[in-house]
């Protein structure tokens, strides 16, 4: 997502994206993307020095409250005030 908002693009990069997602074996595949990651925290224009652990705050009382990852999946499906 980092890369994508930054229009940072890595034609061989994408492309042993591309061959790691068509791996059938999982192994093999968790090594493409372990090198992937490593490749991209030494050459990426990036530095992530500190992610927020939570994005939202609830009250008492609030359940059912799903916060993705980003801030653009979250689930109010199961919402419930008490």
């Amino acid at each position: 997502m980092l890369a994508w908002r930054n229009s940072w693009d890595i034609p061989d990069l994408t492309k042993e994206t591309n061959a790691a997602l068509a791996e059938s074996s999982t192994t093999r595949r968790a090594e493409l993307y372990q090198t992937m990651q490593k490749q991209m925290l030494a050459n990426s224009p990036f530095v992530i020095m500190f992610q927020q652990v939570s994005q939202v705050a609830a009250r008492p009382g609030v359940t059912g409250l799903e916060v993705g990852p980003i801030n653009d999946l979250v689930s109010y499906r199961d919402l419930k005030k008490q």
